[in-house]
């Protein structure tokens, strides 16, 4: 019988079964054991990727080769464009595009997104034995591909980062944790406090000022190491007699935070306490503080003029709410916000 003479529904479940090998495959390798993957072959079966030089055949060679993956590596297979075609009622071909992201020297937790590993497709054959489809043989072709970058190992001295959820019903939240909270839109803070009755005592993660602040400010960064998709900062000012500059802090409740995104490590939450202990010692004004306000707001001036961005200093005495605050996205904090 040709492939055309199928009924509607035998190639239907037939498309089917070879679609979710493909599935199957990149699932095992990604989340389940990667050697198992040999079973998805004929006992026959071969995989090849010619440009590299590579030839695997038979299901006990393919076990061992797929199973020596490092036990240190983390990765994400992406399957799209997946064809199907039968060319006959045992047989059938298929084309699909696969897009990889992997890491080397992972030990847990979430970690920056990398750039792909390589992007390719898979040309396959298929065999039905005993009513049941296998692969019978894969090809790979990676026409874009580069090196498995290798995470730099964790300090014994910082905090392990753990496996990052969406939400933590009812669970503890730390002190130290950034989390993404929904202001005029959605943007990251970090937890400066445990929680109390008043709600959680937090900074919200700015840009970088782009000009020396030194006199008027700390600046401590924060970014992708802390589980954020951008380097941004927490930005201490020093408050001037009649100056109470805008700092971001604030006071949140546990249903204000959304989602969390890491945490910041032992070194650098006693970085952020330094800064802040800082911060809340009232300075006497000086000619010299004056002077160097001046130079700051001379700096900030003529990156605005050559930028045409403008420069907003908060100069009203009281602390922010979540609503009172300006629209910006951390590329778009340049405007310094003492």
């Amino acid at each position: 019988m040709a492939a055309d003479e199928l009924d509607p529904a035998s190639r239907l479940l037939a498309e089917r079964a070879c679609e979710r090998l493909i599935i199957d495959f990149v699932h095992r390798l990604n989340l389940g054991e990667p050697g198992t993957v040999a079973d998805l072959f004929t006992p026959d079966g071969v995989w090849e990727w010619p440009a590299g030089d590579r030839r695997v055949e038979g299901r006990d060679a393919l076990r061992r080769y797929f199973g020596s993956r490092p036990p240190d590596r983390l990765s994400r297979r992406l399957m799209t464009n997946i064809l199907v075609t039968l060319t006959s009622p045992e047989t059938a071909s298929a084309t699909s595009y696969l897009t990889t992201y992997r890491v080397d020297g992972y030990h847990g937790g979430m970690v920056p997104p990398p750039q792909p590993v390589n992007i390719g497709h898979y040309e396959d054959t298929f065999r039905a034995t005993g009513g049941t489809w296998l692969l019978a043989r894969r090809v790979t072709f990676l026409p874009f591909g580069r090196d498995t970058d290798r995470l730099s190992p964790i300090s014994s001295t910082d905090t392990p980062r753990p496996r990052f959820t969406a939400e933590v019903p009812g669970g503890h939240m730390r002190r130290g944790e950034v989390w993404w909270v929904e202001f005029d839109e959605r943007r990251p803070v970090v937890l400066l406090s445990e929680e109390d009755p008043s709600g959680f005592r937090v900074m919200r993660v700015v840009a970088p000022a782009d000009t020396d602040i030194s006199g008027w400010g700390i600046e401590v960064a924060v970014g992708v190491e802390e589980g954020l998709p951008f380097d941004g900062v927490l930005r201490f000012a020093f408050p001037w007699p009649g100056f109470t500059p805008c700092t971001w802090l604030t006071t949140l409740s546990r249903d204000d935070l959304t989602e969390r995104a890491g945490a910041v490590s032992a070194a650098k939450l006693r970085e952020i306490d330094d800064a802040l202990r800082t911060s809340e010692q009232r300075t006497e004004w000086t000619p010299a503080a004056a002077a160097r306000l001046s130079e700051i707001e001379d700096s900030l001036r003529r990156r605005t003029q050559a930028g045409g961005e403008g420069t907003d200093t908060k100069t009203s005495e009281g602390r922010s709410r979540p609503h009172d605050q300006r629209s910006m996205t951390p590329q778009q904090d340049h405007d310094l916000r003492l």
